[in-house]
């Protein structure tokens, strides 16, 4: 997977949804089929997920971007995370 994001701008990227989301004790993240952009900014803890079966970590401080039409789901639960998180779309233009 190619680590660079390229947006093509315009049109510009939709703003969806947004919010500050804390995991309790031993929570695990959802299994879903992503179908738009996340931006998730960590505040504490550390959040476990998998993007197509590829394990990502993230830990206070760091920030991702979780790509559309991926498949998440949790090996194991995750230790308290503390997060904002902003999904927004970006509309191919042809």
């Amino acid at each position: 997977m190619d680590n660079i994001i390229h947006l093509e701008v315009p049109p510009y990227p939709m703003f969806r949804i947004s919010a500050f989301r804390e995991f309790e004790e031993g929570e695990w993240h959802i299994t879903r089929k992503n179908m738009e952009y996340i931006l998730i900014m960590m505040v504490e803890g550390t959040l476990y997920f998998t993007e197509d079966g590829k394990e990502v970590e993230l830990n206070k401080d760091e920030f991702y971007i979780q790509r559309p039409n991926t498949c998440q789901s949790a090996l194991r639960p995750s230790k308290t995370p503390k997060y904002y998180y902003i999904h927004f779309t970006q509309e191919v233009s042809l």
